[in-house]
């Protein structure tokens, strides 16, 4: 069995211009489980050491160890949500869900800078944060609270925390800046309280009927400093957020009909391109204060969603779906997309000032949508979601057409990963399905392992994985699978790179790069793509020995610029 020591990525020029051949990603292992009701996969992350996070709900017991050892985790509510790492070559770390109360729910699993992770969700009652023997429980308001937690990379809790009214409220997603601040956005109907101290800091939505949305600032320590709204007569939903480079917050989801979107006391329209009544995409800029600085909302004349949002080199990238037809380009350009169905995925890449650069769509007859994007340490992106009938995922002269299985009950969906290089061309793709209806929630990326979390239904069979899944559940209730790939693109084995090389491998304090020919750029980056070290050398050296007496025990990769071009090694650093 291969091991994180054994992965090492290809680097291949952000300015490529002819793709790989196109292929399917290789599947590598398979796990499902699922309880006596409905249970599903959300969302996933990687970790700087190369290890998955997946997050979900699920009721009655299951067996989320995803190898041949057996963990059961138990559910004493009716909805109980879980949290899990796993290793990408199939070994369970730990696992544990969350106790009490009616229900509990994670939407949203994110991996912060020092391996600690952040869950964002809605629990009803009760609800015991604690994973320990110990106990730590938050009470709801109403009939639901929206929670932010934060745990160590060994699942000890560090902080929770939550907020509510006297309605439903759900936390959707949130983030970290440089200075440990803690952001989260979700929404709400009538009344909530956005102080999560015993302390009030009590807002109204526009009428109970409809969902508004928040954004709350927290400090390292949890402390209020800062929470707002964007209400309006239709729905406000934050679906994720990120920080750019000043520690602006930027929040996008989607709108329906006109909202103001200043988070003071203060009015603040803005307008959507298209004159409609259905959903609209929507970003937002913010301050760290919480000023709006500029907000677009934009789509077409049909019902349209902004599902994720991340930052890269060149802006930020975004996808999620679309129906109908519009101009899909948040700035002063022009860029119009019309479906081929009911609904069609997207994903784009925007520059920093919200100009799209490129897009790359999915459709046909049916409902198709992406529902969750990452990025590789070069750019390369890796995206998940569902479709419906089949489609062609190579927009080129090429065809690489996937299928989902015709039933006798008719067609369903299937899940899917796909991987684009950094300018959206088409490398490869995977779907995975069968029998009725199967989504694609959350993808996550470690080194040339990709893994893909969702709920299936009844029973799923793919050829790919030689295997058949079943579904332990009263028949088409929804069950989670975690399926991992390996990808031909994104690394292909141990590269020789001829009087090229690093060392010690492992290091602790220093490393040494030594290269036949003079360095003209290096830079250092983890697992999640983050620059450490970004390196013009004063001269043209060919050896550099560098201090990374700093960096966290982990899996890193050193690319390097000479004359002849780049070059990817990987290292590990060890205390």
């Amino acid at each position: 069995m291969k091991t994180i020591k054994q992965i090492a990525i290809f680097f291949l020029f952000l300015l490529i211009t002819e793709c790989l051949h196109s292929q399917n990603l290789n599947c590598e292992w398979i796990h499902s489980f699922g309880g006596i009701q409905g249970d599903d996969g959300w969302d996933a992350t990687s970790d700087s050491q190369g290890n998955f996070i997946i997050a979900g709900q699920f009721s009655g017991d299951i067996d989320i160890d995803p190898s041949e050892n057996e963990f059961i985790l138990s559910s004493n509510a009716s909805q109980s949500a879980f949290l899990a790492k796993y290793s990408p070559n199939q070994e369970l770390i730990w696992a544990y869900n969350l106790g009490e109360g009616n229900y509990s729910y994670i939407w949203k699993v994110i991996s912060l800078e020092n391996n600690s992770i952040m869950i964002c969700g809605e629990f009803y009652e009760t609800c015991d944060f604690d994973f320990s023997s110990e106990q730590f429980i938050l009470e709801s308001s109403g009939f639901g609270d929206a929670f932010i937690a934060i745990y160590t990379s060994e699942g000890e809790l560090n902080m929770a925390k939550s907020i509510g009214g006297n309605l439903g409220d759900n936390s959707l997603c949130g983030a970290c800046d440089s200075e440990g601040n803690i952001y989260f956005g979700g929404h709400f109907t009538g009344t909530i309280d956005l102080d999560p101290s015993s302390n009030e800091f009590v807002v109204n939505g526009y009428n109970a009927a409809m969902l508004d949305m928040f954004i709350v600032k927290l400090s390292p320590l949890g402390e209020f400093i800062w929470g707002g709204t964007v209400i309006g007569p239709g729905l406000e939903i934050p679906a994720d957020m990120c920080l750019d480079s000043q520690q602006n917050i930027i929040v996008a989801g989607l709108v329906e009909g006109e909202a103001d979107f200043d988070l003071s006391d203060n009015i603040q329209y803005i307008n959507a391109q298209i004159e409609t009544n259905n959903y609209n995409c929507f970003i937002a800029k913010y301050s760290s204060d919480g000023t709006l600085s500029e907000g677009f909302v934009f789509g077409g004349v049909g019902d349209d969603f902004i599902r994720t949002m991340i930052p890269n080199s060149t802006g930020y990238i975004i996808n999620g779906y679309y129906s109908g037809y519009g101009d899909f380009d948040p700035g002063d350009n022009t860029l119009n997309l019309s479906t081929f169905g009911d609904k069609d995925g997207f994903l784009m890449q925007l520059d920093f000032d919200f100009n799209a650069i490129w897009s790359y769509s999915i459709g046909n007859d049916g409902e198709d949508s992406f529902n969750d994007l990452t990025i590789d340490a070069f750019g390369n992106i890796v995206a998940c979601g569902s479709f419906e009938i089949s489609i062609d995922f190579d927009p080129g002269d090429e065809e690489f057409i996937l299928t989902v299985p015709e039933t006798v009950e008719g067609v369903y969906l299937d899940a899917f990963a796909l991987v684009l290089n950094p300018s959206g061309q088409f490398i490869e793709a995977q779907n995975f399905g069968g029998w009725a209806n199967d989504h694609g929630n959350g993808i996550a990326i470690s080194g040339n392992k990709i893994l893909l979390l969702g709920d299936f239904q009844y029973e799923t069979t793919n050829a790919i994985c030689s295997a058949s899944v079943n579904s332990d559940g009263e028949p088409y209730s929804d069950d989670v699978f975690a399926i991992c790939f390996s990808s031909n693109y994104l690394s292909v084995g141990e590269i020789p790179f001829d009087n090229n090389s690093i060392y010690p491998n492992p290091a602790s304090n220093l490393l040494t790069v030594d290269f036949k020919f003079a360095i003209e750029k290096l830079q250092i980056t983890n697992a999640l793509g983050q620059v450490l070290l970004d390196d013009l050398p004063k001269e043209n050296l060919a050896q550099l020995e560098l201090d990374i007496s700093k960096l966290e025990q982990g899996v890193y990769f050193v690319a390097v610029r000479t004359k002849h071009g780049l070059s990817v090694l990987r290292f590990i650093k060890e205390y």
